[in-house]
């Protein structure tokens, strides 16, 4: 539908509700509508006429006009008829007939006009076919890029087609190489394996054979313990008969030349204990060297009688000596420091008692169950509960070596 502003560029039309106002003078716009619009032989409904609001327009409401155009598109009689808008109720029955003429109309047909809301000049109209043609031949062209397009797309899809073709071929070729490296390292692997089994198999063997050497070895080991055990045995037996014949020796040779000191002062006591025997000596002007005496030991024999004094054995080597040290005791008697002292000859019961009384100070800290004498013979068990042999104790040696081996 032709725009009524491209036909008639100076009007200005109003659209209001069912009618529009148009400008005086301006009435033939209305044929231009109907030589554009209507077809031919058609009957055009137009507007009635009355004074509008202002006045510089009229209003018009809608009847009818008759629109005769020829066979060559010429404008034939035209009828032109106005009325009020009590008119318009006639033709609400579609009646055929003019109102004011009665003229009869074959056919009547309505028009609808579209009219923008905008007023768009013929320079603007223009302008806008300018653009538009612009515009078509630009998307001419974007039609002509966009089938280009398509075409290289076309011929890049097939060419992603064969890279994916090459590219699954180059996979399942990778994969086949991948299984050959894998057998072949499986294949290196297995050989490795069977190196380490043989290995492990010969190494085992010789830790079998070195087995067998150690076990031999062991029993040889347990052979000369046992051995070693022996000779030990026998060692200390023979010490222990050494000391017995020594002590009976020294029995036999000393027993005349021993006597005892009993009550020595506990806080004049000095090492080695010789010199004990030698400050005593001086005091009893009896000149005693070290070629005189044999042995000095100090001795519990008095033990829980005079708690602040010990007991000295000395064996001297000449009788002699021993005589004089015995018979001038008496001159110590005016001394303040050994007034207390004195000199005994040697008795066996003596000895003995310092010997039960040593053996049973030193094993009894060491862990030895009892220390006691039974039949003029000292005794001693380390442990009651495995029913241990008693033990003969003859010397205080002995007794120092039994520490030393239950310490």
């Amino acid at each position: 539908m032709t725009n009524i502003l491209d036909i008639v560029p100076e009007l200005q039309i109003y659209k209001i509700k069912t009618s529009f106002f148009v400008p005086f003078g301006a009435f033939a716009f209305l044929l231009a509508i109907a030589d554009v619009i209507i077809p031919n032989n058609a009957d055009l409904i137009l507007l009635n006429s009355r004074p509008g609001k202002s006045n510089n327009y009229y209003e018009y409401d809608l009847i009818c006009r008759s629109l005769h155009i020829g066979e060559h598109g010429e404008h034939g009689e035209t009828l032109e008829c106005f009325y009020y808008p009590t008119v318009t109720c006639f033709f609400s029955d579609q009646s055929s007939n003019c109102p004011d003429c009665r003229f009869v109309f074959v056919s009547m047909e309505k028009v609808f006009l579209n009219f923008e809301e905008n007023y768009i000049s013929s320079g603007r109209a223009n302008e806008l076919r300018g653009k538009m043609q612009s515009y078509e031949i630009e998307l001419e062209e974007l039609r002509d890029q966009l089938s280009e397009s398509k075409k290289n797309f076309l011929f890049m899809q097939e060419q992603c087609t064969a890279s994916n073709e090459k590219v699954h071929k180059l996979a399942k070729e990778l994969n086949h190489i991948k299984m050959a490296t894998q057998t072949g390292e499986l294949h290196d692997f297995q050989k490795e394996c069977r190196k380490m089994s043989t290995c492990v198999q010969s190494s085992f063997s010789i830790m079998q054979n070195n087995y067998r050497d150690m076990q031999r070895e062991m029993e040889r080991l347990r052979d000369l313990t046992a051995q070693c055990y022996v000779a030990i045995k026998l060692n200390e037996d023979s010490q222990e008969c050494d000391e017995m014949s020594s002590s009976l020796c020294v029995k036999e040779e000393f027993h005349d030349y021993v006597v005892i000191v009993k009550r020595y002062p506990l806080d004049r006591l000095i090492y080695p204990l010789i010199d004990n025997i030698y400050a005593m000596a001086s005091i009893m002007n009896v000149k005693i060297t070290v070629n005189d005496i044999h042995e000095v030991l100090k001795i519990d024999c008095n033990s829980g009688t005079a708690p602040e004094t010990v007991c000295l054995q000395v064996q001297f080597k000449r009788i002699k000596a021993r005589n004089k040290f015995l018979n001038n005791q008496n001159k110590l008697q005016k001394c303040e420091t050994y007034g207390s002292v004195g000199i005994y000859e040697y008795e066996e019961s003596d000895v003995k008692k310092s010997l039960y009384h040593y053996a049973k100070a030193q094993l009894k800290s060491y862990g030895f169950a009892s220390v006691f004498a039974r039949k003029g013979q000292i005794m001693a068990i380390y442990d009651r509960k495995a029913a241990s042999k008693p033990i003969r104790i003859h010397s205080k040696k002995q007794v120092d070596r039994l520490v030393k081996q239950y310490k």
